[in-house]
């Protein structure tokens, strides 16, 4: 949702679907929008995760992990990864297929 929200594409109820299939031609999706409630759920997200990470300057110093990881480009969404397929042909060069060969040694 929050890609599809980020892109601009309209947040639609499942019941906009239901009113096509009653009127057997699509309908008009005004009244079915959700993008308010979008907005807001993300919004809600971010604070959630926010109030989550820890103040370093309220939390000793043996308390807080220290270091920072090295930062990931994700920039693949191709379900193979999740099927464990590391032939796709589509992902022969993504960040995530290199990060396994990098791995492996």
């Amino acid at each position: 949702i929050r890609k599809a929200f980020k892109r601009k594409i309209p947040i639609i109820d499942i019941a906009w679907l239901e009113k096509c299939r009653e009127i057997g031609r699509p309908a008009s999706f005004d009244h079915y929008r959700l993008d308010e409630e979008a907005r807001e759920a993300i919004r809600l997200r971010k604070e959630t995760i926010q109030s989550e990470i820890p103040n370093p300057d309220v939390l000793g110093d043996d308390q807080c992990e220290s270091g920072w990881s090295e930062p990931v480009a994700l920039g693949c969404c191709c379900v193979c990864h999740e099927n464990g397929d590391d032939t796709c042909p589509w992902c022969l060069d993504c960040d995530i297929n290199k990060m396994k060969r990098k791995a492996q040694g």
